[in-house]
């Protein structure tokens, strides 16, 4: 590990150590129910959630009532990441759908341990190219071009 990362790990242990007293007495204040300096802001939304939930805030919870709100909890979340799983293909993201045949994922393609090329192989156009147009580069081409968008890197 470099001497910057130790620096980052230093660093945010010192930020978690320097939080901790006022996190902590926001907690406290937060669960005994006293006023904080958020309580006008978030009090008017956790009643709305109360509301909409059917939570009493003043009755205890027993134990079979978290296990029954902690199973819908988990039974809803697992149907919505279901959804979500089947759905893939209908919904639109910002990511173009991928090509099946594509030389990208391909199995065939002939692989040598000592080289991430096909054939463990540079020729020496490849040797003169940058590494972003090395696909593009070819025994018969001498000089790079612009590597189209549908060439992948083998490097």
């Amino acid at each position: 590990m470099t001497v910057i990362g130790w620096i980052q790990i230093l660093l945010y242990c010192a930020i978690i150590v320097a939080t901790i007293p006022v996190l902590g007495a926001y907690m406290t204040r937060v669960f005994n129910g006293e006023r904080t300096f958020l309580s006008p802001i978030l009090r008017p939304i956790e009643t709305v959630l109360y509301r909409i939930g059917g939570v009493d805030e003043r009755r205890e919870q027993t134990w079979v009532m978290y296990v029954v709100g902690m199973l819908l909890f988990h039974a809803g979340g697992f149907l919505i990441l279901y959804a979500l799983m089947r759905l893939q293909g209908v919904i639109r993201t910002s990511n173009p759908p991928s090509n099946p045949r594509s030389p990208r994922i391909s199995p065939s393609i002939p692989r040598s341990a000592s080289s991430p090329t096909p054939t463990g192989r540079i020729t020496a156009a490849k040797a003169r190219c940058p590494i972003w147009c090395r696909c593009w580069a070819s025994p018969t081409r001498t000089s790079c071009r612009r590597r189209p968008a549908s060439c992948w890197r083998w490097s």
